[in-house]
């Protein structure tokens, strides 16, 4: 994919979130902002900086922030599924299970063993352990299954040997997926904070509106009055049968 296919990517994506945002509540739409943000954060360190990982034409893709609240979204509403809320501790399980055999299988090179791997999956189960949650769960399996499809198409490629940490990783590596674990907890830890910062301006301004709003309503009400009481033409009369119209009622300025 060459760079105009990649802008092209990327504003297909942009446009797609905004649309999946519309269904969202405002809680939501805040996640994911600051999911947008994080993730960013995320892909510039790792992949521009630490160089643990490049793109096929070493930059960020743009389709990259905007695919990551996409993401987000769909593995927050896979976890809400009743199938899945019903039955946590299997999925937690079964998502481990896999982590640890991917693991395995990974170890099994003994000229290139991942260890990076065995780092991730440590972090993976302490994840699990602390708290249990589906959307961990599915977040992991999600992101390793476009590990597995995004390397073989060769969009992007990890490091034999991990710049700084010095030890040696699979492409990709067997439990990369805790990533978007930690990436998912630090949104979640943030977006509280970022709601009730974007809450406060939109509440001030809803606040700021209620009177004008009022005044207008009030205007309206009197206008038709006022028109109402005026004499009509005895060509209106006759349109109306000789007898003057009800006017028409007005409910009266509500707060919305």
């Amino acid at each position: 994919m060459d760079a105009v296919g990649q802008f092209i990517l990327g504003l297909t994506a942009w446009v797609f979130l905004l649309f999946s945002l519309r269904f969202s509540s405002w809680q939501e739409r805040c996640q994911v902002i600051t999911m947008v943000l994080v993730a960013t954060g995320f892909e510039c360190f790792g992949s521009l900086i630490l160089r643990a990982y490049v793109y096929r034409l070493d930059n960020l893709p743009i389709y990259v922030p905007p695919g990551h609240g996409l993401f987000y979204l769909y593995a927050l509403r896979v976890s809400e599924l009743p199938l899945l809320q019903r039955h946590t501790r299997i999925t937690v399980w079964a998502a481990l299970f896999g982590a640890t055999a991917l693991l395995l299988h990974n170890l099994a090179d003994s000229a290139h063993p991942d260890m990076f791997g065995l780092v991730t999956w440590l972090a993976f189960l302490a994840c699990l352990i602390r708290t249990g949650s589906s959307l961990y769960a599915v977040s992991f399996a999600m992101t390793m299954a476009l590990e597995f499809y995004g390397t073989a198409l060769g969009n992007w490629k990890w490091a034999a040997v991990l710049p700084v940490l010095g030890v040696s990783s699979a492409n990709p590596p067997a439990c990369i997926g805790v990533g978007y674990c930690v990436m998912d907890a630090t949104a979640r830890r943030i977006a509280p904070g970022v709601y009730s910062v974007i809450g406060g301006h939109l509440d001030y301004h809803r606040d700021s509106i209620q009177p004008l709003l009022r005044t207008f309503a009030t205007a309206r009400t009197r206008l038709s009055i006022r028109s109402h009481n005026q004499p009509l033409s005895s060509e209106a009369l006759k349109r109306h049968g000789g007898e003057r119209p009800a006017i028409e009622e007005i409910p009266p300025a509500t707060r919305i």
